[in-house]
């Protein structure tokens, strides 16, 4: 078999291994305090579990229970501490804990705190701050006022400070005067006005206009039917005027044909305009102001049946 080929070192793990062989040699001196100098100097070069635990254990021999119990806390919430140092651990915990203050800030949020000068997170402070054992000055900074507590912490006991909102005077409002109700000035009031018994309104010119238009075109669409039913009565009087499609009686027939339909057509187109001229008039007369004249009125009603055509108007004046 093969042996395994040496491990290559850094220079901080080199330097680290030298500062902890010198740290032990002062332990077994007994000179604590150039022990735990020696154990910073390697855990600061290589910050490895077992580093911090030898420095963690030379700062609780030297006297300095803060530094202790702070890498202690570090130690024991890393996962690669050494499980069988648990036991031990947490009775060191216990003996420094006891021998430290710690403090407890109950402050709004997003107030700035600080204990000696130090600011202190949120972190701390709902896990507690510790301290040397003695008088400390702790601040807040709450809405750009800042509070101030002096405190005496004593060794193992939690000593609570609590800071609060300042309190806003909120400003109260005068009640508004009373007014006496203002009398409202009183008008004399018109005698009210009676108007005229309504009655038939009398039409506008444009409706007169429109109304003489729907007579003469319906006059004419009369006349033009009358014209259309006589060239049919002339038809009718030689039924076969067309047996000889080139005599003189075949032309005749279709020139009274051909007049017959021009005259209906121009019939139509006259009683259309009379009909259209009619519903304006009365459209007109319907929307415009009312300027009443009593007993006065107009009706024209267009008559049509086989073989005659007329118009009938009705006047009262």
């Amino acid at each position: 078999m093969k042996a395994d080929p040496p491990t290559t070192l850094t220079r901080a793990q080199r330097e680290s291994g030298e500062h902890t062989k010198r740290a032990f040699d002062a332990v077994r001196r007994a000179d604590a305090e150039t022990a735990r100098l020696e154990f910073l100097q390697a855990y600061a070069l290589t910050p490895t579990p077992k580093a911090r635990w030898n420095l963690l254990v030379a700062e609780a021999d030297s006297g300095h229970p803060l530094e202790a119990l702070r890498h202690l806390r570090a130690y024991l919430s890393d996962p690669r501490a050494d499980p069988k140092k648990n036991d031990k651990a947490k009775g060191l915990l216990a003996e420094l804990t006891a021998q430290a203050g710690h403090l407890r800030i109950v402050a709004p949020i997003g107030a700035a705190v600080t204990v000696d000068g130090l600011a202190v997170t949120s972190e701390e402070r709902t896990d507690g701050i510790d301290v040397a054992p003695g008088a400390h000055v702790v601040e807040a900074v709450i809405e750009s006022e800042t509070e101030r507590r002096e405190v005496d912490a004593a060794a193992g006991e939690p000593t609570e400070v609590s800071f609060e909102a300042p309190l806003r005077e909120t400003p109260i409002e005068a009640p508004a005067p009373i007014m006496a109700p203002v009398t409202p000035e009183r008008k004399p009031v018109p005698p009210p006005v009676r108007e005229r018994p309504s009655g038939v309104s009398t039409p506008p010119v444009a409706t007169w206009i429109l109304g003489g238009t729907a007579v003469a075109a319906l006059g004419t669409g009369i006349g033009f039917s009358l014209g259309a039913k006589y060239n049919r009565d002339k038809m009718d009087e030689n039924p076969r005027a067309c047996a000889t499609p080139n005599s003189p009686e075949c032309a005749r027939s279709k020139a009274l044909a051909n007049a017959g339909e021009f005259d209906s057509v121009v019939a139509w187109i006259a009683y259309g305009t009379a009909g259209a001229a009619l519903l304006a008039g009365g459209l007109i007369w319907y929307f415009s102001p009312r300027h009443t004249s009593v007993n006065r009125d107009a009706t024209i009603v267009p008559l049509f049946s086989p073989g005659m055509s007329g118009v009938q108007v009705r006047a009262n004046f």
